[in-house]
C-alpha cells in the first residue's frame, strides 16, 4: 500500500444519511442499475460487483451517521463490536470510500459517476493488486453515544491477497 513510508494509516469522515458504506474500485466498479430500481435490485448488484471484486459494501445498523474511518496497511489484532473479511482488486492505483447516497446516485442516473459529489477526496494511493480487507466496526450502534465516542467508527485494514468473495451486503440481513 503506498500510504507513504511514514504514514501507518489515513482517516476519513463521511456522512452517509442511510448506514451504508463502501470501499469501491471506481475505474472498475458498474454503477448504473435503473432509474427505477427497488432495494432487492440494487442489493443484488451490489452482490454480482462484489463477485467481482470491485466493491465491498457494509450495513452500519445504525440508520445514518457521520462515520469516522481509518484504512491502516496491515492486518491487526485489534476488535471491535464486530468484523467482516472479504476481498478487493485494485485497477488503476487507488481505492475510494462511498455513502449510500453516491451509490444510489450512480445506480439510478446513468450519468452520474464515482466517486459522488463532495466525495472526491475520499481516495487512497495503492497498488494494483488483489487485497483482503478486514472491516471492523468499533461500535454497537444500539449502545452507542455518539457525542463521546471517540475511536473510529470502522477500521479498514488491507494487506495484499485474497479471500472471499461476499455474497451479499456485509451485515445486512442484521438489521
Amino acid at each position: 500500500m503506498t500510504m507513504g513510508a511514514s504514514v501507518e494509516f489515513l482517516d476519513f469522515e463521511i456522512l452517509d444519511d442511510s448506514g451504508l458504506l463502501g470501499l469501491v474500485d471506481v475505474f472498475a466498479y458498474s454503477t448504473f442499475v435503473s432509474q427505477d430500481w427497488e432495494y432487492e435490485q440494487l442489493l443484488d448488484h451490489f452482490a454480482d460487483q462484489m463477485s467481482k471484486r470491485s466493491i465491498l459494501v457494509w450495513e452500519c445498523s445504525d440508520g445514518g451517521n457521520n462515520y469516522r474511518l481509518r484504512i491502516t496497511k496491515q492486518f491487526s489484532q485489534t476488535s471491535g463490536w464486530r468484523e467482516v473479511t472479504g476481498s478487493i482488486a485494485v485497477t488503476n492505483n487507488k481505492l475510494n470510500i462511498a455513502s449510500y447516497t453516491a451509490l444510489t446516485m450512480a445506480a439510478q442516473f446513468d450519468d452520474q459517476i464515482l466517486p459522488g459529489m463532495g466525495e472526491q477526496d475520499f481516495k487512497f494511493p495503492i497498488k494494483n493488486g488483489t487485497y483482503k480487507v478486514r472491516i471492523i466496526q468499533n461500535y454497537n450502534p444500539e449502545t452507542v453515544d455518539y457525542d463521546n465516542f471517540q475511536e473510529p467508527h470502522f477500521i479498514l485494514e488491507i494487506e495484499e491477497g485474497q479471500t472471499e468473495i461476499w455474497p451479499e451486503v456485509a451485515w445486512e440481513n442484521a438489521r
